[in-house]
């Protein structure tokens, strides 16, 4: 900005100077004179402010070059640093090239292997086609199969219900020869006693001489022979009646191996040799506890079990036994909503042995078999005297102990032990209740266990097996409920009956000290009141039909009882 101004004011000297040439060369040109005094005062005060004016624009030109050489410095700090940031620019541009060029290198083989990849999974699309359509024939050539055997099936139970009937027809028929020949041999033995009898009155007769000794003889020989027919026929009746129940089982186990039939195999099983106590009892979830770890783990395998479903429902009803699953399973008493859930499921289409089986799959039992929750103890050498305890019901000895001991230490889990110790032959002699349940917990999650179990619940429900087995498991529940309800109503008779009893003892009591209390009247004015005498009281009041009794009839015979007695 200065320096725009110190070139404004040359430029007004310059134009001042062209003014004072252009009044000089007006005075030449009009011819007039021109002072040259006046002219070099003039020129000299004109020279002076130029020297004046010149000295200043020297010193601004001074001070403009200073400036000039302060910014020429700047400018070169300006461009070395420029030429600095160039440098290291052209760095990161060599670097940036060389990461461009290395993402393009990787950009090329990424393309090549998702170009593989695509084909690969081309390939495996094709593979997946082609295997699905294998997998779409072998399910269909399966349910044919099925739907084959089902017919097969339907026929030779009709055919084994056919036969069935005709031993049915051939056990009465047998039944009937029996009767009859048994009817022959009373008539028979009837007969013989008879002439025995007349024998023993002949031999009577004839001791009275001396001449019936022979006689006696004979008829003592007589007797022997035919005490001895008597024992020929009876054993003659038994063997009979064995052979015709020999045949009868001997027709059944023909048909079940000739027809495939394994329900009637398995029922000839519980004829023959079942293992199961079926009988009117008290229901106590520790019985039925035992009794699952006992039974339960082979009849959770691949397949419906009737025999399990008919003992299991003859001997325990639907509450103690989810009680006992829950118990047994889950190591845990039942809760009220678990209770209600499961007791629904088996009265419209769960099995026992699927109940078992959903416990089992369940988080709750995973968890217990997996984190070692099924066993306590505080510190490792405790937890593994417990386990050996509840596992193989004994102590632990010193080398397995330590082996223990040392896996654990390791980093092994506690449920890794307990599975190891569950599946020992040791422990699967020992049979108890622990390890049985975390052998079953085990066999139930296995992948294999799971995929028959699907395959199970979409083709065997359909089967008439399933059907059965549920069937037949809720028959023998029901006759259990009933018989535990008859049991209590038994139960609730004999305690009214000792009730009563002990009623009447009472009144008895006290009618014989009122008796005693009373005064003895003289002869002939009156007699002593007495109790009245007679049979027991309490089949009196009840008789052979206690049970048809209401409480009301029990009322009136009892104040009637007493009105006998002479009381109030």
């Amino acid at each position: 900005m200065t320096f725009r101004c110190a070139y404004g004011d040359s430029e007004a000297y310059r134009s001042k100077f062209q003014a004072l040439k252009s009044v000089t060369a007006m005075a030449d040109e009009s011819g007039g004179t021109v002072d040259a005094r006046a002219i070099s005062r003039l020129g000299r005060a004109f020279d002076e402010r130029l020297k004046e004016e010149m000295s200043e624009l020297q010193g601004i030109l001074t001070m403009r070059e200073g400036e000039l050489s302060r910014i020429e410095a700047r400018l070169e700090a300006v461009i070395d640093g420029a030429l600095a940031s160039a440098g290291e620019l052209s760095a990161q541009i060599a670097l940036v090239r060389g990461e461009r060029n290395q993402i393009a290198q990787d950009a090329t083989r990424q393309q090549q292997e998702l170009e593989v990849i695509r084909e690969e999974r081309t390939r495996l699309e094709r593979e997946i086609e082609r295997l699905k359509l294998v997998h779409q024939s072998q399910v269909e050539a399966l349910f044919a199969r099925h739907r084959q055997a089902e017919s097969n099936l339907k026929e030779r139970l009709a055919d084994a219900e056919a036969r069935l009937g005709e031993l049915g027809e051939m056990c009465q028929q047998v039944r009937e020869q029996a009767h009859s020949f048994a009817e022959r041999a009373r008539v028979d033995l009837d007969r013989a006693v008879a002439a025995h009898d007349a024998a023993q009155a002949e031999v009577a007769a004839l001791k009275r001489n001396a001449r019936a000794r022979e006689a006696m003889l004979r008829e003592n020989a007589q007797e022997a022979r035919l005490q001895g027919q008597v024992a020929t026929m009876h054993e003659a009746t038994r063997s009979k009646q064995f052979i015709s129940q020999i045949a009868v089982l001997t027709e059944v186990i023909r048909q079940a191996g000739g027809h495939g039939n394994a329900h009637a195999r398995t029922a000839i099983g519980l004829l023959l040799d079942t293992p199961f106590d079926i009988d009117i009892r008290p229901q106590s979830v520790d019985e039925a506890v035992v009794w699952l770890a006992s039974y339960a783990e082979p009849a959770m395998g691949d397949g419906v079990s009737i025999a399990f479903e008919v003992a299991a429902g003859s001997i325990w009803t639907d509450e103690t036994f989810i009680a006992a699953a829950f118990r047994w399973v889950l190591g845990r008493p039942v809760d009220a909503d678990g209770r209600e859930h499961y007791r629904l499921k088996l009265r419209v289409r769960m099995t026992r042995r699927e109940l078992l089986l959903d416990l089992a799959r369940s988080e709750e039992a995973a968890r217990r078999l997996y984190d070692g929750s099924a066993v306590r103890g505080a510190g490792n050498r405790n937890f593994l005297m417990s386990a050996y305890d509840l596992l193989l019901n004994r102590g632990a000895d010193t080398g397995g102990l330590e082996y223990y001991l040392a896996k654990l230490d390791a980093g092994a889990s506690r449920g890794i032990v307990l599975l190891d110790l569950a599946r020992s032959a040791e422990s699967r002699q020992a049979a108890t209740v622990t390890g049985s349940s975390l052998r079953a917990i085990w066999n139930a999650n296995r992948r294999q266990s799971r995929a028959n179990y699907v395959l199970e619940r979409l083709l065997c429900r359909r089967l008439p097996g399933w059907r059965h087995a549920w069937q037949a498991g809720r028959v023998a529940t029901l006759e259990c409920e009933i018989k535990q309800m008859w049991r209590g109503a038994q139960e609730k008779l004999e305690e009214i009956e000792q009730l009563i009893e002990e009623r009447v003892a009472a009144a008895r009591a006290t009618a014989a000290s009122a008796s005693s209390a009373l005064p003895t009247p003289e002869k002939g004015k009156g007699g002593t009141v007495q109790p009245a005498a007679g049979d027991a009281i309490v089949p009196n009041l009840l008789g052979d039909c206690s049970a048809q009794r209401t409480v009301s009839q029990v009322i009136d015979l009892i104040e009637s009882e007493l009105k006998e007695l002479g009381l109030k």
